[in-house]
């Protein structure tokens, strides 16, 4: 790694722990790589420090920060949430990433330093990260997961666009996960409204999160093979030498309304639709659209723009929905 070209800032300090920052080169376009919102997920962290010692992540026009321990409680501790939420709060509330829509709104208060002090210690330290980032103000934002193959497809990339988005969008995605041989999938309402991935496109920044490997073959808290380990570079490679290109924009919200392989594997996608608008109606963005119901759960859609329900599906197909079906389209007003 090029000293020179490196500097170390202080992301927060919370306790006897400080969470730092890694920033690399001075290019006019910036990406923020996150790592360590899960403490226990040492795969992505190991990548990310040998691409900087390295020098993987020197690009004459990108400015790249690294965060490599968002919850340093966890990390230090080598476990998934902060220890000293755990036996205090809820599930999910001591899981860094699980919180960070409350975090959002703490933030956007118009006192937010009293709204901070009533989070809990993983929610303050979600506000931390939060507040963070909005200053640096990237261009993107990569949050680094081991995933679990025994839910989806492993490796993968999700993401959660906004139609403001001039220089990322879906398509422009697509291709990186092609690149890298990866599947490229659409978070989806519910539990993922909480997560860094979804919360930060709410803030103006656009967001991907990178997952691979782990669960039922390696375990979250087991380092990566090398196999894992050039997955990941190859990913994090292709996503900056995207944003080093620079593209122009295509993205349209309101056709990207497809059933996304998130939801169920493919073997078991067949879904049926319940729609909650008539053709003709206005939308806003958020309101659900429309149900799937798949044999081992419901998936709720949302609207990602205001607009008018122009398209749906007919009758006699709503009962046979498989991947990559248009369900509904939104004619912008």
């Amino acid at each position: 790694m090029n000293k020179d070209n490196t500097e170390v800032e202080e992301v927060y300090s919370f306790g006897e722990y400080s969470c730092n920052a890694t920033k690399v080169g001075s290019g006019d376009r910036s990406i923020a790589i996150i790592a360590g919102n899960h403490g226990d997920e040492k795969g992505p962290k190991e990548v990310i420090q040998d691409m900087l010692e390295d020098g993987e992540l020197n690009y004459e026009n990108l400015t790249v920060t690294v965060i490599e321990d968002a919850n340093i409680y966890a990390s230090e501790s080598t476990r998934r949430e902060t220890p000293l939420d755990v036996q205090r709060v809820e599930a999910d509330e001591h899981d860094l990433n699980r919180v960070y829509e409350d975090a959002r709104e703490a933030l956007r208060q118009i006192s937010p330093r009293e709204s901070l002090q009533q989070l809990n210690t993983t929610g303050q330290l979600a506000y931390k990260v939060l507040d963070y980032i909005e200053n640096l103000e990237p261009d993107l934002v990569v949050d680094v997961h081991t995933g679990t193959s025994a839910t989806v497809k492993m490796p993968q990339i999700r993401y959660k666009f906004r139609e403001e988005y001039e220089d990322v969008n879906e398509s422009e995605m697509r291709e990186v996960a092609e690149n890298a041989g990866v599947d490229m999938v659409n978070t989806v309402p519910g539990r993922d409204a909480q997560m860094m991935g979804a919360v930060l496109p709410k803030m103006g920044f656009p967001a991907v999160t990178v997952e691979v490997g782990g669960g039922v073959r390696l375990g979250w808290d087991t380092a990566f093979e090398e196999e894992e380990k050039e997955k990941y570079r190859d990913i994090i490679e292709n996503i900056m030498k995207f944003k080093a290109r620079g593209t122009e924009t295509d993205y349209n919200p309101n056709e990207f309304t497809n059933i996304e392989k998130n939801h169920a594997p493919a073997e078991v996608s067949k879904a049926e639709v319940e729609y909650h608008f008539d053709l003709g109606d206005k939308v806003e963005e958020g309101d659900t659209v429309a149900t799937l119901s798949f044999e081992d759960g419901e998936v709720e859609m949302e609207a990602l723009s205001n607009g008018v329900i122009e398209t749906v599906l007919a009758e006699d197909s709503r009962n046979n929905v498989r991947h990559g079906n248009r369900i509904f389209n939104i004619a912008t007003e």
